[in-house]
């Protein structure tokens, strides 16, 4: 079986940039182009991946989080932002509520957010309860570089409709980095995350953390010893914030997606999403996910 699980926190920024000169309304008036440009990925992917089994993974608030209970300052460097930014961030949070609604009025089942967790965490869990499944990983995020195997890849989407032609896959980055993808979580511990204001050891990068965990960086090395000296310390604080899932993390019960003809054509009737239901759009939508009448 082939799934597709998305990073929809990621997925929907993705939309915004690629709608943001135009402004969407539903007849009802609810602002609606990061909705429309979310929905309009889903027949391309899955074409690409021969499926219609998505699952859509959501992160829980920043001030919820679990990891800020051991490490009080996770994701706590964020820069000022301007007005604009504000404005655009404000504008992409409003409307998750509205896409998480509309993913279920069309039938899909599996919507997953879980107070405390990130997506990540729930796309680490999902995919150590299935190990059979071809999973694809829709997200830019390197933290999931740990979860990549024979069967899981990372896809990243471009902020325009066009995709990518290639996955990042186990081999690729066994090439880039010369580990295997279960060492990435000890990368990441030592040199530290900028993005998520995780503390490394100073003067350590991913590149010379990959060298140190290898047995290829020499003792004479002048960060040598200050790695031998700090890295019992801060594998003990990092790895329990860098390592997915985060301990505790819930497993989400999977159902069957309940999709068919009069259900999508009355959602996006409602949306006023009238090119979804074109001759040449409606038939991506009909033939990919497999809609019957009910």
């Amino acid at each position: 079986m082939n799934l597709i699980l998305v990073d929809s926190n990621y997925m929907a920024y993705q939309a915004l940039f690629a709608m943001q000169s135009v402004n969407l309304n539903s007849p009802e008036g609810v602002r609606t182009e990061i909705t429309y440009n979310f929905l309009s990925r889903l027949p391309a992917l899955g074409k690409k991946f021969n499926t219609n089994n998505f699952i859509f993974l959501w992160d829980s608030p920043t001030m919820t989080l679990k990891r800020k209970h051991i490490y009080p300052e996770y994701k706590e460097n964020r820069k000022p932002i301007t007005d604009i930014e504000l404005a655009v961030y404000r504008e992409v949070k409003a409307q998750f509520p509205f896409i998480k609604q509309t993913l279920r009025d069309l039938g899909f089942q599996n919507i997953f957010e879980s107070i405390g967790y990130e997506s990540d965490d729930l796309i680490a869990t999902l995919i150590k309860q299935d190990s059979q499944a071809e999973i694809t990983i829709i997200s830019n995020d390197t933290d999931l570089y740990q979860l990549l195997d024979f069967n899981v890849s990372i896809f990243n989407l471009k902020p325009s409709s066009d995709l990518y032609t290639s996955l990042y896959t186990r081999i690729m980055f066994e090439i880039e980095y010369g580990i295997p993808p279960s060492k990435w979580k000890y990368v990441k511990a030592l040199a530290g995350c900028n993005t998520d204001n995780v503390k490394g050891i100073k003067g350590v990068g991913p590149k010379t953390a990959i060298k140190y965990i290898t047995g290829n960086l020499p003792n004479t090395h002048k960060i040598y010893d200050k790695i031998v000296k700090e890295e019992k310390h801060i594998l003990a604080q990092n790895l329990p914030l860098v390592s997915l899932p985060f301990r505790g993390t819930p497993v989400p019960t999977v159902f069957a997606d309940d999709l068919n003809i009069p259900t999508f054509k009355k959602v996006f009737t409602d949306l006023g999403f009238n090119s979804f239901l074109s001759p040449e759009k409606w038939i991506e939508w009909e033939s990919i996910f497999d809609l019957k009448e009910n």
